[in-house]
């Protein structure tokens, strides 16, 4: 039983890295393609690649008097790596914001009730308007607008954000913006991982235009 049981805890270990992983690869993917990766991250890959490829580590460990070097099977290997080192950890830090996120609106939704046949809303994308507002697009999984709207107080409580606006495409009831002001709370950002330390309260109610990519209408369950 006792070895049965260790089986068991590996190979529910060995699913959630694997689902982390994937996570990851969406991220990257969703990255390139919508041109998100911020910049910084890859230059600092690139230049570690070079310093790799033109012996720059070589250099620099002999003149500190220290007898070290790569062979060429690991050196060719380190310096592709490196090319996309910036990548990967961008995906890997986004995995672990967005896992983050799902947590947050689980706790959010669950505390609120707002529950269809067992399931709770799942999340699409999240995108950011301007500095303060964030739009969460939704899939309701059959929950009405009204239930958003009887609840949002309970979800503001929880997530503490202060919703600015609920929007739902008449032609379409399946899925639900929510724009808030994140400004208290830790955010999955698309661009940045970064907590923002000013605030006024006066930012609230604005808007910005701004073009958003379209997200993957399957959504990320947050149960």
């Amino acid at each position: 039983m006792e070895y049965q049981r260790k089986n068991r805890d590996f190979a529910d270990i060995a699913v959630s890295v694997g689902r982390f992983l994937w996570a990851a690869a969406e991220e990257i993917a969703s990255g390139i393609l919508n041109n998100r990766v911020p910049a910084k991250t890859c230059y600092a890959g690139l230049l570690l690649a070079l310093v790799f490829y033109f012996r720059l580590d070589s250099w620099i460990l002999g003149s500190l008097g220290l007898k070290f070097r790569l062979g060429g099977s690991l050196r060719l290997f380190l310096t592709y790596a490196s090319l996309i080192s910036g990548w990967v950890l961008w995906g890997v830090a986004r995995a672990g914001a967005r896992n983050r996120l799902l947590n947050r609106l689980k706790d959010a939704f669950s505390a609120a009730n707002l529950k269809c046949n067992g399931r709770l809303p799942s999340l699409i994308e999240d995108l950011r308007v301007d500095d303060y507002v964030r739009k969460l697009r939704l899939l309701c999984h059959g929950i009405p607008k009204a239930d958003f709207e009887k609840e949002i107080k309970r979800i503001e409580s929880v997530l503490n954000v202060t919703v600015v606006k609920l929007h739902q495409d008449e032609n379409d009831k399946s899925k639900i913006e929510i724009n808030s002001d994140w400004s208290f709370a830790r955010r999955y950002d698309p661009h940045q991982h970064a907590r923002c330390r000013s605030h006024s309260c006066r930012r609230t109610n604005r808007r910005r235009k701004v073009e958003l990519s379209k997200g993957c209408d399957d959504g990320f369950d947050v149960e």
